[in-house]
Formats: structure tokens, sequence, C-alpha cells
């Protein structure tokens, strides 16, 4: 019966990083050890988020490796300073302000990783791919919905191109896990189009908005949606699966 639900409520911005949005549980695109299990000198997103939320810091030493059914979730955490930037241009700016109408709420962090990008195949309809990671954003998603209704808050997940950095995997894919998993965890997204490596195609916003709007006009379940994407058969190329998926879906 989920599989055949409503569609989540889908927001996409291409300015910022997943923490900006104060009323929102954000993803933290994680390594199967939380923050990669040390501390080194990086800003990828993760590293961006434990800058930011640096109490998330002590699950490093409690924190085990993660399953493939498993996520790991951070609650209560203060933001103490305010950043731009990404990777090299990253910098901070200052103390962060907490909005008046948000003092006394902490934050929740979602960390959950993505499988290591593989034949576009895989990613596609790969057991071991496909659906070992929209168990696992479900599993992240529906988790954080708990803490949203303790705190009275609605379910809104900041996320954005999960996976798709060094563990090289398709970011329209990635989109169409996480609105899957939105669906049947009822929350909704707040979708960031994250700077990354230079395999992001520079459309990528317009793109998922078109795919976005696309699914909802054909008023596409979640369970035609996968069957839909594991039905690629075309080249090992990005920009095959990239139009195979916009004409299937846009």
């Amino acid at each position: 019966q989920e599989a055949h639900g409503p569609l989540p409520t889908v927001k996409f911005s291409d300015q910022g990083v997943v923490e900006a949005h104060h009323d929102a549980a954000c993803v933290d695109f994680a390594n199967q050890q939380l923050h990669v299990g040390a501390v080194w000198p990086s800003a990828t997103q993760e590293e961006i988020l434990f800058t930011v939320f640096p109490e998330a810091f002590p699950g490093l030493l409690f924190c085990e490796t993660m399953l493939p059914n498993e996520a790991i979730l951070i609650s209560g955490l203060r933001q103490f300073v305010s950043t731009e930037g990404f990777q090299d241009t990253f910098r901070v700016i200052g103390p962060y302000s907490v909005p008046p109408a948000n003092q006394g709420r902490g934050r929740t962090m979602i960390a959950m990783d993505a499988s290591m990008g593989g034949r576009l195949h895989d990613q596609c309809f790969g057991r071991d791919y496909c659906d070992r990671d929209i168990c696992k954003a479900y599993i992240g998603f529906s988790s954080a919905v708990r803490i949203c209704d303790q705190q009275q808050q609605a379910s809104v997940i900041a996320t954005g191109n999960w996976g798709c950095g060094v563990f090289r995997n398709n970011p329209y894919v990635k989109f169409l896990q996480q609105l899957v998993a939105a669906s049947l965890a009822d929350v909704e997204l707040l979708f960031y189009c994250l700077p990354a490596a230079g395999h992001i195609h520079p459309d990528l916003r317009h793109d998922l908005e078109a795919i976005n709007a696309g699914i909802r006009k054909r008023n596409l379940s979640v369970l035609q949606i996968h069957k839909e994407l594991g039905k690629y058969d075309g080249a090992e190329d990005r920009a095959a699966l990239r139009r195979y998926i916009l004409d299937g879906f846009a």
C-alpha cells in the first residue's frame, strides 16, 4: 500500500549545503564509519557538517561501522559557526546566530552511507546497490520522523547528491532512490544540488525539477518509479542514463 501512496513534497536549491535549513533534519553523506573514523583536514559535505555541528564528534568514539540496514541518528545538535563554499572554497565566516524562533531547539543529523558506485546498470537495479540504498535512506528518514514528532516539527529532510562525490554514484539515480524512500517514510525533501566533481551535470537542478514535475504529471507511484528505473539497458554512459531518465520521467 505504501508503494502506491502519494509522493512527498520536494523543494530544490542550488545555494548552500544541507545544514542551511534550520527546520529540517540534515543528511550526512557518510562513510560506513562515521566521519571515516578520524579527524582530518578536508571540506567535503560530511566534514562541513561536523565543523558546523562539532557536538557530533563524540559519536566517533562509540558508533560502530554501519551495516547495510543501519543509519546513525544524532539529535540535539547546536550550530556554532556559519560557513560558505565547498571543498577548496570552504571557509568559516563567523559565529552562528540562532533565529529567535529556533532558540532551544537542537538539530538532527542522519548519517547514512551510500553504496560505492559501480556499473550504471547495477546502480539502477542491482540488489546490492539500488534496493540496499533505498532501504538505507528509508531507515534514516523514518528514524528522523520520531524526533520531528517529539519536537512538533514538520518531517522535512534536507539532502542532496548523496554518494555522488568520491563514491561516484549517479545523481539522477540517487534523487529517485531518495524520492522513493521519502515517500515510504512520509517525509518532505529539501534537495540541495550540491557542487561536486565534474561528473555532475551543470543542468542538474533544472533536470531534477523537470523529473519531479513529470513524475507527478504522469501520476507515477513509488513502485512504478522503481520498476521504470530498473528497465535501463542502455550504454554504460552517464549521458545515456541521463537521457533515459529524462525521457522516462520528465
